[in-house]
């Protein structure tokens, strides 16, 4: 412990301020990698594709939203609405149609008059289709394809041990410039940056999906991988296989092959529901969007990489 703290005291602020950086970068990295990819669940075997409900593995892979566009594919595929991809917009031409799931038969009634799509995702309907997917969302639990309360404590144990392991040196070296009355403010604003960053990237209170969630949605891609190059064309849409493959993979994705042309426009209510989805992404974040949604690049990395943390080193408690 000695020989530790006199490294610290030694070493020159600028170079802690690189180390301490790098340091921080790898333990979020290490944390995230766990959390996401070796979870308790993670060697659970995983189920068969069929053995879940479509419109389950949709909720799996994009929640409320995926049911939604699931939903309102099903229904355009046994002509219960009638939808305009130029337009966005839907209506019921068949309300008494039977066998439907709950949602279904919500956007059913939302749409006996034309309804455009981007009505369906605005914040004050949302809720109310978010409940009839609970006993959806329960069943995901019990397969531990989600986490439940021991796995959701389990994230934050390891979310606490991370944090414990970049702020014990931080600190201390903090502790020590005061103590010597060195400046300290670039350490101060790298600290609070390095938390910032670890909540957004590791996100204890956001994580969705468990590992095997994740292989689980992996198996089914691969399972309905041949719906993308199947050339059966509108013969696919009285397959229950082509509901898989939209779960899968998203309307959009499968508008491909014998699909061509056939789909296109229940995949253009896909493709503004994903472009909805990160919009929503940004402005939660401040800017800092990838293909998962935020990663809070315009929100951190900028005011480290700049005049802040990382570029005046002078005042760093060394």
């Amino acid at each position: 412990m000695q020989s530790i703290i006199e490294t610290l005291i030694n070493m020159p602020g600028p170079w802690f301020l690189l180390w301490f950086g790098l340091y921080a970068i790898a333990i979020i990295l290490a944390v995230s990698s766990l959390i996401k990819n070796n979870d308790p669940t993670s060697k659970l075997e995983i189920p068969e594709p069929t053995s879940l409900d479509a419109l389950d593995i949709a909720i799996l892979r994009k929640g409320v939203r995926g049911a939604i566009v699931h939903s309102i594919f099903n229904l355009w595929r046994k002509k219960v609405i009638q939808i305009n991809g130029k337009f966005l917009s839907m209506q019921t031409i068949n309300p008494n149609a039977k066998g439907l799931n709950k949602v279904e038969e919500a956007i059913c009634k939302l749409s006996e008059k034309p309804l455009l799509f981007k009505n369906i995702l605005q914040k004050k309907t949302m809720p109310s289709l978010e409940v009839l997917i609970e006993e959806n969302k329960k069943q995901l639990e019990k397969k531990k394809l989600t986490p439940n309360d021991d796995l959701k404590k389990w994230v934050e144990r390891w979310f606490t041990l991370g944090i414990l392991l970049i702020y014990i040196p931080g600190s201390l070296k903090l502790f020590l410039g005061i103590s010597r009355d060195k400046p300290v403010l670039f350490l101060v604003l790298l600290l609070i940056v390095i938390g910032f960053i670890a909540v957004l990237i590791i996100r204890p209170n956001k994580v969705r999906i468990t590992t095997l969630g994740r292989k689980f949605i992996e198996r089914c891609k691969d399972r309905f991988e041949w719906i993308k190059t199947s050339t059966e064309g509108e013969a696919l849409l009285e397959q229950d296989n082509l509901l898989y493959g939209v779960a899968a993979f998203g309307v959009a994705a499968i508008a491909t092959g014998g699909l061509m042309g056939v789909i296109e426009d229940p995949a253009a209510f896909d493709k503004k529901a994903t472009a909805m989805t990160a919009g929503f992404g940004c402005a939660s974040c401040g800017g800092g969007c990838t293909s998962s949604g935020c990663s809070g690049g315009g929100g951190c990395s900028s005011g480290c990489g700049g005049g802040g943390c990382g570029g005046g080193c002078g005042g760093c408690g060394g």
